[in-house]
């Protein structure tokens, strides 16, 4: 156990030993970054999309709010920064992974219900099981990693677990348009599977023209949203109805039909 008095930077030597100690670059080239907001569960994940998910091709890094600092757990170490906020630290430490290896991101999912790849058991210090909020972990990862950026991120696929375009907002736009291919939106509580997903500033932005695959499941998006999707070649929504004359224009784009609509 190292208990530090001062806060660390970027540069600190805890975080380099552990990416080298990782070997995260050249075949890290994904990041979940995901959260149970009920057990204060939250950890950032990053792993080789080519060879799969689980224990083994993973590594975690848990966050977690500890006394007047940050609780950092990752490998068989936990390391509390004093004076530390925790949504802060781990957004830097993922910045720094980011901008060190020069990361080209394949695949990015922001998560409210994580898939259990096999969670680690606090080693010393007793989990606080403090509460954690989602769209906190949005803005963060906004304020910290993404407006920052003199170049936009370069994503191939990003998943996000909402139902809210406002979630979807603070992490869309800042990735490059032209890079990004692959959009799933998706939510997976029950009591919210009729809820709305408004889509106005979404279809606002450069990335619809270039995107090849869109998801939107679990919820359902505004009826008028159906004939501005239909350009991309696979998109899978849910709408309540569709009228008489975009359900004639949707029989004549035959390759968004076979996409799933």
């Amino acid at each position: 156990m190292i208990t530090f008095s001062k806060p660390l930077r970027k540069d600190n030597h805890y975080l380099r030993n552990f990416i080298d100690d990782q070997n995260l670059s050249p075949k890290i080239d994904s990041i979940l970054i995901e959260c149970k907001e009920n057990t204060g569960d939250y950890r950032i994940l990053y792993a080789n999309y080519g060879v799969g998910f689980n224990s083994e091709t993973l590594t975690f890094v848990f966050y977690e709010k500890y006394k007047n600092g940050c609780l950092v757990r990752y490998k068989d170490k936990e390391i509390v920064l004093e004076n530390e906020d925790y949504l802060n630290r781990s957004m830097e430490d993922l910045e720094m992974i980011i901008r060190s290896k020069n990361t080209t991101v394949g695949f990015l999912r922001l998560d409210q219900n994580p898939l259990d790849y096999g969670e680690r058991e606090p080693i010393n210090i007793p989990k606080s099981n403090e509460k954690v909020d989602f769209s906190l972990i949005l803005d963060a990862l906004k304020k910290k990693v993404l407006e920052p950026r003199t170049h936009k991120i370069k994503v191939q696929k990003l998943m996000i677990e909402t139902n809210d375009q406002r979630e979807v907002m603070k992490v869309l736009p800042f990735s490059d348009s032209e890079f990004l291919k692959e959009l799933r939106i998706f939510n997976n509580v029950d009591d919210d599977k009729n809820k709305m997903v408004e889509m106005d500033e979404i279809l606002k932005l450069d990335h619809l023209n270039n995107f090849e695959r869109l998801e939107i499941s679990g919820c359902i998006i505004p009826d008028n949203c159906v004939t501005k999707l239909s350009h991309i070649p696979y998109c899978h929504i849910q709408v309540k109805s569709v009228n008489s004359k975009d359900l004639l224009f949707l029989k004549n784009v035959s390759h968004f039909l076979q996409g799933g609509f």
